[in-house]
């Protein structure tokens, strides 16, 4: 069952992925050890290309400026075709 982003409650769980390089694997946000939900939100604090996985199933690139925030419901962060760095995404 799909979840309609605009029902999702406020959160204050934020994690913070690749600080100081590019994601070095895939990252399953739906789990225990990570948001245990789908993201809403991301930042990426240089430019670059963020590839996600959408509740869905399909997989999306997103181009960040640096800096920059995007409202995006994802359930995971993909390795591959990514390049943005300073990755943090809220649940």
């Amino acid at each position: 069952m799909a979840t309609n982003p605009s029902s999702l409650l406020p959160s204050e769980m934020f994690k913070a992925y690749a600080p100081g390089g590019v994601l070095s694997g895939d990252v399953d946000l739906t789990a225990a050890d990570q948001l245990g939900g789908p993201c809403r939100e991301i930042y990426c604090a240089t430019a670059g290309t963020l590839v996600v996985t959408r509740l869905d199933g399909t997989n999306v690139s997103l181009i960040f400026t640096a800096g920059a925030t995007l409202r995006v419901v994802a359930r995971a962060l993909v390795a591959s075709g990514s390049t943005a760095t300073g990755i943090t995404v809220m649940g």
